[in-house]
């Protein structure tokens, strides 16, 4: 079978996460610019109707497919959900209710029901059919991460920005939750939750990811009517960096994670002789140049698509055995002596280069921070500054041919334009006053990753401001 690769270029801010239509025909992707996005996975064009309308006023953290596929979900950071038909792809509803920006969501198996998770340290229950709030359980004293529906239907798995795991029943009295289980399961905090295609009613089997490198198996028993017991399964470490996301394939024999690392690990769902699952390595391989912040398999599970805050989507066939093919056209990477390595161009001593007359923003991008990396080491160089000409490389990046830099210069918090940027500890940029009301609110993570923040110092971010002036100018009209 021959492999290939499709990289689908749009979003103009970071790509949160993406998922399949039932027919594999067309993937939905979502992020930090606010839209919806539609492609065609045989192009990799988009198709008409995208990005869809009305959009959310901020961050798109979510799309999530009903079981049948006839409706989307979408959740995000202004705080709402809406539904949307998939046939028209027009907007059907929207969920009202949280308030704070909405981090998860996921359909019950026969769709009637849907569970939301906030930073509003609140988990929700709705209907779908009346649209409205059912069930829910608050003040849960950390910003839910991560949820999903088990096979029975009445069971919810949760995972919280504190690292716990929780299990509840969400209609035992309708009017608020029954927590059956809780523990702490990633101790840097839980960033996705996924039941394994092969559980059943009596035994299901939940992954879990986290901000500490780590993958976790569960296996959950349970009756007709209640919970048994949960069991650890094991603890499964591959990655070098916080693990954004986790999937099963849909017959779940394979498990993928994406992670900060930039990588994407294809995992072996196996059984041993006790008939307990366990995790083995089957490929590691680099996805993108930046985070990877969601991994989907394809129904049929042929193909895996891999978001990134590169703002990219790449679209995986995997060969033989599940091994992706990793070529995709021109690799571009800064050579020892300073110059542009790039597949097909001349070769000094065993290096292909480009000289700097050709140089394209993507190569200058790269040298910047090719620059950067060697300059770390040096005690008399300023570390934020440093920081601060990188985020400037990733700023200026084009993201497809006539993109437009303005929309790269906007807050995630606000989305308008940088007016006094400055860099918080997870190394994003922030307008100064949106983070500081963040902080003010008691928040102290992240508002993009939703990670734990190591300090709430800030940095100006003079290289963007300078960027910022230069693109108000008349003479760059």
């Amino acid at each position: 079978m021959e492999e290939q690769v499709l990289r689908l270029q749009g979003h103009t801010g970071d790509v949160n996460c993406s998922c399949w239509s039932r027919d594999a025909g067309t993937l939905v992707s979502c992020g930090g610019d606010r839209s919806v996005r539609l492609w065609n996975t045989s192009t990799g064009a988009q198709l008409p109707g995208s990005p869809l309308k009305p959009p959310h006023t901020y961050y798109v953290n979510v799309c999530t497919l009903s079981p049948a596929g006839d409706v989307l979900a979408t959740a995000s950071s202004d705080s709402s959900i809406k539904l949307w038909n998939t046939a028209s792809w027009t907007l059907i509803g929207t969920l009202t209710g949280h308030s704070g920006g909405v981090r998860a969501c996921d359909f019950s198996n026969d769709a009637s029901f849907l569970v939301s998770g906030s930073a509003d340290e609140s988990v929700r229950v709705w209907d779908l059919a009346s649209r409205k709030c059912v069930s829910s359980i608050t003040k849960n004293e950390y910003n839910v991460t991560a949820c999903v529906f088990t096979p029975p239907g009445w069971l919810v798995v949760t995972g919280g920005s504190n690292g716990d795991m929780m299990f509840f029943d969400v209609f035992a009295g309708r009017a608020s939750f029954k927590a059956l289980w809780r523990a702490l399961a990633h101790d840097l905090g839980v960033s996705s939750l996924k039941v394994s295609p092969s559980s059943s009613c009596e035994r299901c089997v939940v992954g879990s990811a986290g901000s500490d490198c780590v993958v976790r198996l569960w296996g959950v028993q349970l009756s007709a009517s209640k919970y048994v017991n949960t069991e650890l399964l094991g603890t499964f470490s591959q990655h070098s960096a916080p693990i954004y996301s986790l999937c099963f394939s849909p017959d779940g024999s394979l498990l993928a994670t994406g992670s900060g690392d930039k990588t994407v690990v294809l995992w072996k769902v196996e059984q041993d002789s006790r008939k307990k699952e366990f995790l083995s390595v089957e490929k590691q391989f680099k996805a993108h140049d930046r985070y990877v912040t969601h991994c989907s398999f394809s129904p049929d599970g042929c193909k895996l698509a891999s978001a990134s805050n590169d703002r990219t989507i790449k679209i995986w066939r995997l060969r033989p055995g599940h091994l992706p093919d990793e070529g995709e056209g021109v690799g571009v990477g800064v050579a020892a002596g300073g110059g542009v390595e790039t597949a097909g161009a001349e070769e000094e001593n065993g290096v292909s280069l480009i000289s700097a007359e050709d140089w394209s923003v993507e190569n200058v991008c790269q040298w910047l921070k090719a620059v950067c990396e060697a300059q770390r080491s040096k005690a008399k160089v300023h570390k934020a500054d440093l920081l601060a000409v990188e985020q400037l490389a990733d700023s200026i990046s084009p993201v497809s041919p006539g993109g437009s830099l303005a929309g790269d210069l906007t807050c995630p918090i606000t989305q308008e334009l940088f007016r006094d940027p400055v860099l918080a500890a997870d190394g994003f940029t922030y307008e100064r006053s949106a983070i500081s009301a963040w902080f003010s609110k008691g928040q102290r993570t992240s508002p993009v990753t939703n990670v734990a923040l190591a300090n709430t110092s800030l940095l100006p971010n003079r290289a963007l401001l300078k960027l910022i002036h230069k693109h108000r100018s008349p003479d760059t009209q």
